[in-house]
C-alpha cells in the first residue's frame, strides 16, 4: 500500500478524505511550515519539518501550492502529487520535473492568470497585445481547468504575475505580482460591507493578500479610494489606465460575434439583461430572491417573451455562473428571449459581445460602468434596493444619483420604458456622461497599451538594477 507524507496540515487534507480520494491509513505523516505545529498531530498524524526524503511520496495538500511547489523543487523534489479543487470537486494530480533543466526566471516572461471569459481583464489584455510591439512574452493561464504538467513551471518561471480576482496570488519574493481586479465598486466590500457574520479573521486575510501586490490598475481618481477604503490598499499601488476589457468593449463588433452564437439576432434590437448575483462566494445573500430574474410580482415570461417578438427584440439574459440553477424551465427554449452562457463565448469574452447591446437592463452589477463608455440607455431593476442595501450596503448613496436610467418596478413601466428608448427618446444621456466622467478617466480605447508600458517598465528597472 502507497504511504503519502501529506504537505500542509489543513483543511484541504480533510476534504480530500471525505471525498474518498484517499483513505486515512494511507496518510504516513504531515509535512508543514508552520513550527508551532511540529510533535503535534493533526488527523490523528504527526505533524514533522518538512525535509527531502528521496522517493517519498509528497501529496501537496495546501491552498498555497504554488508557494510549497516552489519550496519543494528548492529541497529537490521532481515528482509529487497536488491536491486541487475546481467548482467544488477535489481531485489529484501527479506532477514530473525529472526532465525539467532549470526553474529559473524568464525575465519579459508575464503570466495572466483568468478566471473565466465573462469579463476577464487578463483575457482582454493578452488578445490586445498582439495590437503592440512589446518585449513581453504574454502567457494566459485559466487557473481553474489548466492544471497540466506546465502548470506550476509556468508560473515559477515567469517574472510578472497578473490576476483579476484576490485569492490566487503568489506570495513568492522574486515575482512582480499585478491585480487588474473586475468591476467598479458600488456594493460595500469586506471593510465597507455590511455583512455581520463576515469572519474578522476573514477580513483582515483579505487586507492582507492585497498588501502583496506590486501594482493595483484603477480607473481613476474615485476608484482608488473606494477600493483603498474597501481593502486597505495604500494609495500608492494604484495605477490608472483604464481596464483592458473596455479595449475590446469599444474596438469589438458585437453585432457581428453575437450573430455566430444567435444567427437570429441579425436586424433585431439587442437587449442586454445581467442582474447580479444573489449570492457571495462566502454563502451571504444578497438583496431579495423573489422573482430573481425580473422582480415583480406581475412579471409572465410568455407574455414578455410575445412583446419582444411583435417588437423584433433580441432579448439576452447573461447571469452570473454563482446562479444558472435560478433559470426558469420556461426560458430553456424561448425564440426572442436567449441565455448568455460562459462556455457561449468559446475563444472570445464578453465584452466582445457586449456591445452589441441598444439598451442595457441590470440591477447593481458593475457591468454598466463600463458600458456608460459606449452613451447608450441603460434601465435598472433595484426593486429590492433597500434589502440590498441593509444586507450588503451601497458604497454610492444615494443610489438614484448613480444609476443614470429608469428605474423600474413592474412589467408595464419595463416594456413602456423599452418601447419609448426604442422611439428615440433618451432623457439620461446627461447623467450618464456625468457618472462615466466620475468612474472612467481615460474613456479610449489604449488601456491595455498603457498597463503593457508599466509592466515593461518595471522589468526594465529591475533587470537595469541587477
Amino acid at each position: 500500500m502507497k504511504k503519502y507524507i501529506l504537505f500542509g496540515a489543513s483543511k484541504m487534507a480533510e476534504s480530500i478524505l471525505e471525498n474518498h480520494l484517499i483513505k486515512q491509513n494511507e496518510i504516513d505523516y504531515f509535512f508543514d511550515n508552520n513550527p508551532k505545529k511540529w510533535g503535534t498531530f493533526y488527523l490523528q498524524k504527526e505533524i514533522k519539518k518538512p525535509i527531502y526524503i528521496e522517493q517519498a511520496e509528497i501529496l501537496v495538500t495546501s491552498m498555497y501550492n504554488i508557494e510549497i511547489v516552489s519550496q519543494m523543487l528548492q529541497m529537490g523534489y521532481r515528482k509529487f502529487h497536488v491536491a486541487l479543487e475546481y467548482e467544488g470537486v477535489f481531485f489529484i494530480k501527479d506532477y514530473d520535473y525529472s526532465s525539467y533543466k532549470d526553474f529559473n526566471i524568464i525575465p519579459n516572461k508575464v503570466v495572466l492568470i483568468s478566471e473565466n471569459f465573462s469579463g476577464c481583464n487578463a483575457y482582454a489584455l493578452q488578445h490586445m497585445h498582439q495590437n503592440y510591439l512589446q518585449d513581453i512574452n504574454l502567457l494566459l493561464l485559466n487557473i481553474n481547468i489548466r492544471k497540466d504538467e506546465t502548470y506550476f513551471y509556468d508560473i515559477l518561471t515567469s517574472k510578472v504575475i497578473i490576476y483579476t480576482h484576490i485569492g490566487k496570488e503568489v506570495n513568492l519574493p522574486d515575482k512582480i505580482n499585478i491585480q487588474l481586479w473586475h468591476g467598479f465598486p458600488l456594493k460595500g466590500l469586506n471593510y465597507t460591507s455590511n455583512y455581520s457574520l463576515m469572519d474578522y479573521n476573514l477580513i483582515e486575510e483579505q487586507h492582507k493578500r492585497w498588501l502583496i501586490m506590486n501594482k493595483v490598475i484603477s480607473l481613476g481618481h474615485f476608484y482608488n479610494l473606494l477600493m483603498g477604503a474597501s481593502y486597505g490598499i495604500p494609495q500608492n499601488l494604484f495605477e490608472i489606465t483604464g481596464y483592458p476589457r473596455n479595449d475590446l468593449l469599444l474596438l469589438s463588433n458585437g453585432k457581428k460575434n453575437l450573430e455566430e452564437i444567435f444567427p437570429e439576432s441579425k436586424g433585431k434590437k439587442i437587449i442586454l439583461y445581467m442582474p447580479t448575483f444573489k449570492k457571495t462566494v462566502y454563502g451571504e445573500k444578497e438583496g431579495d430572491k423573489k422573482g430573481y430574474l425580473f422582480n415583480f410580482d406581475d412579471f409572465n415570461f410568455k407574455d414578455f417573451s410575445l412583446y419582444c417578438k411583435e417588437n423584433k427584440i433580441l432579448f439576452l439574459l447573461k447571469i452570473h455562473a454563482y446562479d444558472y440553477q435560478c433559470i426558469p424551465e420556461e426560458l430553456k427554449e424561448n425564440d426572442t428571449i436567449k441565455i448568455l452562457k460562459d462556455e457561449n463565448f468559446a475563444e472570445k469574452d464578453l465584452y466582445e459581445y457586449l456591445n452589441s447591446a441598444d439598451i442595457l437592463i441590470t440591477d447593481y452589477s458593475s457591468v454598466y460602468f463600463d458600458y456608460l463608455l459606449l452613451d447608450r440607455p441603460i434601465i435598472f431593476l433595484n426593486a429590492d434596493a433597500d434589502i440590498y442595501a441593509s444586507e450588503r450596503g451601497f458604497l454610492l448613496e444615494p443610489l438614484e444619483q448613480w444609476t443614470p436610467g429608469v428605474a423600474v418596478c413592474h412589467t408595464k413601466e419595463l416594456q413602456l420604458e423599452i418601447s419609448s428608448i426604442l422611439s428615440g427618446k433618451d432623457d439620461f444621456k446627461e447623467k450618464r456622461k456625468w457618472v462615466c466622467d466620475q468612474v472612467h478617466q481615460y474613456q479610449d480605447a489604449f488601456s491595455s497599451k498603457r498597463i503593457l508600458e508599466i509592466v515593461q517598465n518595471m522589468i526594465n528597472s529591475l533587470n537595469y538594477t541587477k
